[in-house]
């Protein structure tokens, strides 16, 4: 369950695709946990495996990750079931990666996407998985958009002061 509202989600991703279109972002890759969380509400312990929010800035966004991770996207994020796509275990044997249906997603569901944001600093947004990405979406341009949501999440609404109140009074 997702800590706020939907209607906080759908705030702070609109805050998001704003600052994408002042970058001239067409897709954002999100990979890193914390910004996975502030967009949707994806809270889980499998940041070690490929996994992404793909947040066009037209669209709604979706979730990608191991197919043994769906239960939690379901169960973490305000996303519908619709928008939840898991990669089988044969992306992690030798020669595959998640990074390649992640790409797979990226090249199906937003074609248009030619400048497409990524994390370049995020944790666990390997050199790896940058380089499986580029050499997958070669028709794309891909753009570091490190900090775009952490300036976003510098602004907070009246649900995040709240909810700091009440942790600061724990």
């Amino acid at each position: 369950m997702a800590i706020f509202q939907a209607f906080e989600y759908a705030r702070r991703i609109g805050a998001i695709k704003n600052a994408m279109a002042d970058s001239q972002l067409d897709l954002l890759i999100v990979t890193s946990p914390p910004n996975m969380n502030y967009a949707v509400g994806y809270d889980a312990w499998s940041f070690y495996i490929p996994q992404a929010i793909l947040l066009p800035l037209s669209g709604d966004p979706l979730w990608v990750g191991r197919a043994i991770d769906l239960e939690c996207a379901r169960h973490t994020t305000v996303l519908p079931e619709e928008a939840l796509f898991g990669y089988d275990d044969s992306y992690l044997a030798k020669g595959r990666h998640g990074a390649d249906y992640i790409a797979e997603i990226v090249r199906s569901a937003f074609p248009g996407a030619r400048q497409i944001g990524v994390e370049m600093d995020a944790p666990f947004y390997t050199a790896q998985f940058h380089a499986r990405l580029a050499a997958a979406l070669p028709d794309r341009s891909l753009a570091d958009a490190d900090t775009l949501i952490n300036w976003v999440r510098l602004v907070k609404s009246d649900a995040e002061i709240n909810l700091m109140r009440q942790a600061g009074a724990i």
